[in-house]
C-alpha cells in the first residue's frame, strides 16, 4: 500500500493542535482501529482538495437514490465500492451527478464514530473555462 495521508477538517478535533496535524504515526489507522479510525485519502491529497467542496456519500443517498443510481450507471461505476474508484471513475461520477462543469479532486474515507461504519467524502470543484 502506498502513502496514506490523513486529514482533519475540524480545528476543534482532538487530533488537531493549533491547526496542525499530529504526526501520522500517532493517528488511528483503519487496520489498528477498524471501528474508530481517522480519515485518510484514497485519491488526491491536501493540495488537490484545497478550496474544493465535499459531498459525503451518505448524503448522496439522502438526496435521492434515483439520481445516485443514474449517475453511477452513467459513469460506469455502479459495480464499484467507493474505495475502489480511480480518479477517472470519480471524475466521471462527479460529472454525471453534479454536471459537466465540475471536476473531481479527491476522495477521503471517513469512519462514523457512533457506529464504526465508513463513508466517503467526494471533493470536487467547478472548472473555469
Amino acid at each position: 500500500m502506498g502513502n496514506i495521508y490523513y486529514i482533519v477538517t475540524d480545528e476543534n478535533s482532538p487530533y488537531c493542535a493549533n491547526g496542525l496535524l499530529f504526526d501520522k504515526t500517532k493517528r488511528r489507522s483503519k487496520y489498528e482501529y477498524p471501528w474508530n479510525y481517522d480519515s485518510f485519502f484514497i485519491l488526491g491529497d491536501h493540495e488537490s482538495i484545497a478550496g474544493c467542496s465535499p459531498a459525503h456519500t451518505d448524503r448522496y443517498k439522502e438526496w435521492g437514490d434515483e439520481k445516485l443510481a443514474e449517475a453511477r450507471i452513467a459513469s460506469r461505476t455502479k459495480h464499484l465500492q467507493w474505495d475502489q474508484f480511480s480518479m477517472e471513475d470519480l471524475d466521471r461520477f462527479v460529472k454525471a451527478y453534479h454536471g459537466e462543469e465540475y471536476k473531481a479532486t479527491g476522495l477521503v474515507e471517513n469512519c462514523r464514530p457512533d457506529n464504526g461504519n465508513p463513508y466517503w467524502s467526494v471533493y470536487f470543484k467547478k472548472v473555469t473555462q
